[in-house]
């Protein structure tokens, strides 16, 4: 059976300069829209170009004056038509994608097709991240509640130390030492579980990704980040094992550090004299 145009198919088109005579592109304060027909199905596509991209660092500032002549993107059907086949779960288009160019001439901006495969995966990756990052970013967020709660709980941790009468009757000396133990335990525990998180989630960033360069950049970091995560997951579970023993270490330090003994009050003598034995003034009497 012959697929029309009308069906849904995903697919990579490789179109032609030809193709692209439809398409304008709209810049303004708003960013940059794009609009012509899918080369598949001939229907309307209204794309908008997305110049940055949420990764798992602070937000990185974009700078104006970088001149940008081309802007490479995965592009991916999004009509408004019906097209028979298509899946629940996707709510436009036919399915078709292409690789393109946003071109910046003397004229003003025009899309080319872009032919430099080994940029093929990053745009790929780069058209899924920016289709999913608000969920991303919110789950991300969901988590990072709970790592802020696991570090407010450590703060139970100080009640091993600081509990009333735990550290009586040791010398200055010996307060230092637990102090201090306790203080890198707390320090430990804390470093565990961000370096946990942080390989779980990562910190979000926000990254320019309008030029190729910057999109290879992206792409390799994106690329990188699963050893980086393995990294500090160990790290994490160094960390941890690290507190116990340190906790360990400040509690056998409170059991076996030697203790002053309070000093006792001497016995008042009473001047007041007893009946049984009077005074001398009285005897004179």
């Amino acid at each position: 059976m012959t697929q029309s145009q009308n069906d849904y198919s995903s697919e990579l088109l490789r179109p032609a300069v030809a193709e692209f005579t439809g398409w304008r592109v709209a810049v303004n304060a708003a960013g940059t829209t794009t609009s012509g027909p899918c080369p598949r199905c001939s229907h309307l596509c209204l794309i908008q170009i997305q110049e940055r991209v949420l990764q798992g660092g602070a937000p990185a500032s974009l700078d104006a004056d970088i001149v940008i002549e081309a802007i490479p993107r995965r592009f991916t059907c999004n009509c408004e038509d019906d097209h028979q086949g298509r899946p629940d779960q996707v709510f436009a288009g036919c399915g078709a994608s292409w690789m393109v160019s946003i071109v910046h001439h003397a004229s003003g901006w025009a899309l080319e097709p872009f032919e430099d495969e080994t940029l093929f995966p990053a745009l790929t990756a780069l058209a899924s991240d920016q289709k999913t990052q608000d969920l991303r970013i919110r789950a991300a967020a969901e988590k990072w509640l709970g790592a802020i709660t696991a570090l407010l709980g450590l703060f139970s941790i100080a009640g091993v130390v600081t509990a009333k009468d735990t550290m009586t009757g040791l010398a200055g000396g010996g307060k230092v030492i637990v102090a201090s133990v306790f203080v890198l335990a707390l320090l430990a525990a804390a470093s565990s579980v961000l370096e946990g998180y942080r390989a779980a989630y990562s910190w979000p960033a926000d990254v320019d990704v309008r030029d190729e360069a910057q999109i290879r950049e992206w792409y390799e970091k994106r690329r990188l980040f699963a050893g980086k995560a393995a990294k500090q997951l160990r790290r994490a579970i160094i960390l941890s094992v690290a507190t116990v023993l340190l906790l360990a270490v400040a509690m056998m330090l409170l059991w076996f550090l030697p203790r002053t003994s309070a000093p006792t009050s001497p016995a008042m003598v009473s001047a007041t004299p007893t009946p049984e034995e009077p005074s001398a003034l009285s005897s004179l009497v």
